[in-house]
């Protein structure tokens, strides 16, 4: 997957991206309608976290739809 596609995933879900320095690895969020956060992935790669993060998102879509 091309790096432009990540972004424009986070673009689209408007998810968070912070870096946790205690853990050494990146956090992927987003907020609900009732401003609960959700944590949808954490790596200490970027990439990676994006991709568990889409993964999760693909799950959750599946989840609701069935």
């Amino acid at each position: 997957m091309t790096d432009t596609k990540r972004l424009d995933f986070i673009k689209k879900h408007k998810m968070e991206i912070r870096y946790n320095g205690l853990s050494d690895e990146f956090v992927i969020s987003n907020h609900a309608e009732n401003s609960q956060h959700f944590r949808m992935a954490r790596n200490a790669d970027l990439r990676t976290a994006i991709d568990e993060a889409m993964k999760e998102m693909r799950g959750l879509n599946n989840a609701t739809t069935n």
